[in-house]
């Protein structure tokens, strides 16, 4: 009816409905954004997860872009992801040390988007190389976030390098107590009350045990746990109940070793059960020395039994198995070479020449963080032996056109005294002296061999020879030596110690440090050398490059070695004089020059470090007035 007045009490109560219904619209609009925001978080969440699991495999497999780019992947997912980012960067500068200010520049850009986020703070202070840099990072990442664990497992690192042992004790607690389903902030807490309190030490690592059964950490307590039993049969026990609960578990191949070591000696049927067991297990991507394991027993138990059928059975299947291992191979070539199966022995050599790759030596050889450029120079130094073998081989084979084709496939970065007395005798057996004895010059100009030495001078008769061949090889030597850097250091009472203060005397420089085997095993003859030859003007200088001066102290100490140790580190040694490795030692005649080095110590070797002091000693050659240093 139009023109009729609406009634005020009903235009109301549409009103009030009205309202209502705009209110439910608007609550449900609200819910469904909230649903579709949350699932699509959730989703975000599982992608990267999903990236990140494959990136992991990758990884193991040394696909390490196509991992990177997974783990960017997961990031881009989820930038909360603290997994994704751990393992991005330390995938990254694994690599490559020097990628590290472009990862740098990479999370700062990513700062910038993102200021007031936890986790890009906490990346930042894994990548930043500066511990105060770091510091600043994690604690901002707290700041940020008090309820965000990996802030304080950062802190918890900061506090290790200041040896503040509780503070870390602390930060690691918290950690825990924010995450409690992350078994690395159990592991870190566990190893760090490991000397304080060894009850919660114990309780730490039971927890580990029963709450991440089958993981990383509980298998390395279970490893650790079995090496300490004191009992050998009790311990080899332990060791296989390890190996049967969890087969890819860390250290596997370690303790397959030394149960078929026990087993070899004490019950070979045994250790030829499990071995056959072994074999049917598929190997890990990262770690694949079990099946080399469990073939080289068997192949060592057919040769004990001196019956030729066996040997062949088990050889042959090893040839055909196509296990990576090139190092497999090389030792079944070194015991046929013993036994005189020479043909035998060859193959062996070729098919481990043959395996020496990257995705070959990499699980079996190499381990944990190694970049390609590194597992490649490796590879190299792994050929080259092998094919110097395999040349020693022919030689005493009477085959030196053979040696002399494996000796010219080595190639060396720096010159190798080893390879060019190989070399030597291999010209010397076809005749060609004259290249003999220029590759014997090359020899001593490197190392004192007294082998070399004597046939240098066979050969300087047979070529009639006028001058005396030394004077040439000190020519050599002068040619090749180089000033060795001055320092000053501390010594183990905090004394400072320079090399220059040594002027006028020879000095047999030696890097070291306390739980290194070969120097171990070298230092008994150094300190006869010292006992030796000090009145003759020789001063034995050691450089300690790793663990606590305290260590050292002790150490030195405890054998009664007189000899004086400075301390340095392993970067400072790098940087200086191009240690990567111990034992390495450095020859420095009276003016300051480095004549001889040499890296690592097998028995025998005290020989040549012997004769190489004495020749700086007896040296009578020029000596200028004003040292290198």
């Amino acid at each position: 009816m139009s023109g009729q007045t609406e009634n005020p009490v009903i235009k109301e109560k549409l009103d009030m409905n009205r309202c209502k219904i705009i209110g439910i619209l608007f609550i449900g609009i609200l819910f469904l954004q909230f649903h579709f925001s949350f699932a699509q978080l959730k989703k975000d969440s599982l992608s990267a997860q999903s990236y990140y699991q494959e990136g992991e495999k990758l990884w193991k497999l040394r696909k390490l872009e196509e991992a990177k780019e997974q783990f960017k992947k997961a990031i881009a997912a989820d930038i909360n992801f603290t997994p994704a980012h751990r393992s991005y960067i330390d995938l990254t500068l694994g690599m490559a040390d020097e990628s590290r200010t472009e990862l740098q520049k990479e999370y700062e850009a990513l700062l910038k988007d993102h200021p007031n986020n936890p986790v890009i703070h906490y990346s930042l202070g894994k990548i930043y190389e500066d511990d105060a840099e770091r510091e600043k990072a994690f604690q901002k990442a707290i700041d940020l976030d008090p309820n965000y664990p990996w802030g304080y497992f950062g802190m918890a690192y900061i506090h290790i390098q200041k040896k503040e042992v509780d503070k870390a004790i602390s930060c690691y607690e918290k950690a825990v107590e924010l995450d409690p389903n992350e078994v690395l902030f159990y592991a870190q807490l566990a190893s760090q009350v490991r000397q304080k309190d060894s009850v919660r030490y114990n309780q730490l690592q039971e927890l580990i045990i029963e709450k991440f059964p089958g993981s990383w950490n509980a298998g390395l307590i279970q490893f650790e746990r079995a090496s300490q039993i004191a009992d050998e049969k009790e311990r080899i026990a332990a060791f296989e109940s390890y190996w049967k609960s969890n087969p890819d578990g860390p250290n596997i191949p370690i303790a397959l070793m030394r149960i078929f070591s026990y087993y070899q000696k004490n019950n070979p049927e045994k250790g030829e059960k499990l071995a056959l067991e072994v074999l049917t297990h598929p190997m890990p991507k990262d770690d694949k020395r079990s099946h080399s394991a469990a073939y080289n027993f068997l192949f060592t138990k057919a040769m004990n039994s001196s019956e030729p059928s066996q040997v062949k059975k088990i050889a042959d299947e090893i040839f055909n198995s196509n296990n990576p291992d090139p190092s497999l191979y090389f030792r079944i070539a070194n015991q046929f070479k013993e036994k005189k199966y020479y043909d035998d022995a060859e193959k062996f050599y070729f098919k481990a020449l043959e395996k020496v790759a990257p995705e070959n030596v990499y699980g079996t050889l190499a381990h944990g963080s190694f970049p390609d450029e590194l597992l490649k120079e490796y590879c190299q130094e792994l050929f080259n032996s092998y094919s110097s073998e395999l040349g020693q081989f022919y030689l005493e084979a009477n085959r030196p056109q053979d040696a002399l084709s494996q000796f010219n496939l080595v190639k060396m970065k720096e010159p190798e005294p080893g390879h060019y007395f190989n070399l030597a005798k291999a010209y010397h057996q076809v005749g060609e002296k004259e290249k003999a004895y220029e590759y014997l010059i090359e020899t001593l100009s490197l190392a004192a061999q007294s082998e070399a030495r004597d046939l240098l001078k066979q050969l300087a008769q047979e070529l009639n020879k006028k001058d005396d061949p030394m004077q040439k090889v000190w020519e050599k030597r002068l040619q090749r030596a180089k000033p060795a850097p001055d320092f000053t250091l501390p010594d183990l009472d905090g004394n400072q110690v320079s090399l220059s203060g040594f002027q006028g005397r020879v000095v047999l420089l030696n890097f070291w440090f306390p739980a290194c085997g070969p120097c171990q095993m070298e230092f008994p003859h150094l300190q006869k050398l010292h006992e030796k030859y000090q009145d003759q003007g020789l001063k034995i200088l050691l450089v300690q490059v790793a663990q606590s001066k305290e260590e050292g102290k002790k150490f030195l100490s405890s054998k009664n070695y007189t000899m004086q140790s400075v301390y340095a580190d392993s970067k400072w040694a790098q940087n200086n004089y191009g240690v990567t490795a111990a034992p390495s030692n450095f020859f420095i005649d009276r003016t300051g020059r480095i004549i001889f080095k040499s890296t690592g110590y097998t028995p025998g070797k005290e020989k040549e470090i012997e004769a190489q002091v004495l020749e700086l000693l007896e040296f009578k050659g020029e000596v200028k007035q004003d040292t290198i240093y």
